[in-house]
């Protein structure tokens, strides 16, 4: 899994948060699937290979995104933080919260 962080324009008001990328399970293709997440807290989930959202949603925390990790496969679980210092574990695919730790 590779993350990368930067300030790239992916709309005219929304700039990129944070991506990760995830190993395939296939030997001939490193990489299989990018996850992408906006400033306007926009998730798609990617296909390397074709290019094409596979998902997206809306993520339902009421402060601006700062920070995402994936499980170690990058298939199930997203941990996300807001500025707020709130911290949601999600089911990656469904957008369902699994746990909700608010800033102490």
């Amino acid at each position: 899994m590779i993350k990368s962080k930067g300030g790239v324009l992916v709309s005219q008001k929304s700039t990129l948060v944070d991506i990760i990328l995830t190993d395939s399970s296939s030997n001939i293709d490193k990489y299989s699937f990018l996850i992408s997440i906006d400033s306007e807290n926009l998730l798609r989930g990617w296909s390397v290979k074709t290019g094409i959202t596979t998902f997206s949603y809306k993520i339902g925390m009421k402060k601006r995104i700062t920070a995402a990790a994936a499980d170690e496969t990058g298939k199930k679980h997203l941990a996300i933080g807001n500025c707020a210092g709130e911290v949601q574990i999600l089911n990656l695919m469904s957008g369902g919260i699994l746990y909700n730790l608010p800033s102490s």
